[in-house]
């Protein structure tokens, strides 16, 4: 990556405090100004492809070519679940993205052998800590390669009405409580929880819930640097999924069911 590309990515990651990875191979032009300074334009994948994200991000993008007249940020949407297939694709060939969106941890920790990552240390290392332990996710080996640009909590949302006809004063606190539920709700004929399974990274949540609550911190860490899942509490964690699906309580057809988009 040319010095000037370099600065760009990592200016834009400072300021709009994106979740980014740089690559440090061509993806972009550089062509000469009047001025003799460099053009530079930054493809960008995210995956904001509809509604108001997807506003904010192109509106971000041309805020920053304001500031920043060469340097243009191309912004290129891609579909959410297009991102583990096309990434790895695009770091094997010669021709990957600028800018990446990235959700770090063991996805991002077997991009970085490919080389074209670029190290984010010595440009965030200053304010990095603002963000709390949320960036740690986005290290490699004590290196920063992205930077979080938010943080989701993971939980249902339910509907009172229906808990109230299926005989539930509150929302479960424990596992028992929550397997008693999803039998009361079965009873009245509402289906307990739904999930989409045809995007599949909704199904992995549930056996990630139980591998948190069977194996220590410690584990998890050593378990996702080493990328190996051998540890006897992953095997508690899948006996524990199974033991949940055995009282059937996602909703019928969940498997062809697509994730629900929010904001994109």
């Amino acid at each position: 990556m040319r010095s000037i590309r370099k600065r760009a990515a990592i200016t834009l990651a400072a300021t709009a405090a994106l979740t980014l990875a740089a690559c440090s191979s061509s993806g972009s032009s550089a062509t000469s100004t009047s001025t003799g300074n460099k053009h530079v334009t930054l493809t960008w994948w995210n995956n904001a492809t509809t509604g108001y994200l997807k506003t904010v991000w192109t509106q971000a993008a041309a805020a920053y070519h304001a500031a920043h007249p060469n340097v243009t940020i191309q912004s290129v949407p891609i579909q959410n679940e297009a991102f583990p297939t096309k990434v790895p694709a695009a770091l094997a060939g010669n021709n990957p993205p600028d800018i990446y969106q990235q959700w770090g941890s063991g996805q991002e920790a077997t991009q970085v052998p490919s080389g074209k990552l670029t190290d984010l240390t010595p440009y965030t290392s200053s304010w990095i800590s603002q963000l709390g332990v949320a960036a740690n996710a986005w290290q490699v080996n004590g290196k920063q390669y992205g930077v979080p640009y938010d943080l989701h909590t993971v939980g249902f949302w339910y509907r009172k009405d229906l808990f109230t006809k299926a005989g539930i004063a509150s929302p479960p606190t424990t596992m028992t409580e929550l397997n008693a539920d999803v039998a009361k709700l079965k009873a009245a004929h509402i289906a307990p929880i739904a999930v989409g399974s045809k995007d599949k990274w909704p199904d992995a949540f549930w056996w990630e819930y139980f591998a948190v609550r069977e194996c220590s911190t410690a584990t998890l860490k050593a378990a996702i640097k080493a990328d190996n899942l051998s540890a006897p509490c992953f095997v508690t964690a899948g006996n524990d999924l199974k033991s949940f699906m055995a009282t059937n309580p996602f909703q019928t057809g969940f498997l062809g069911t697509a994730a629900v988009r929010d904001l994109r």
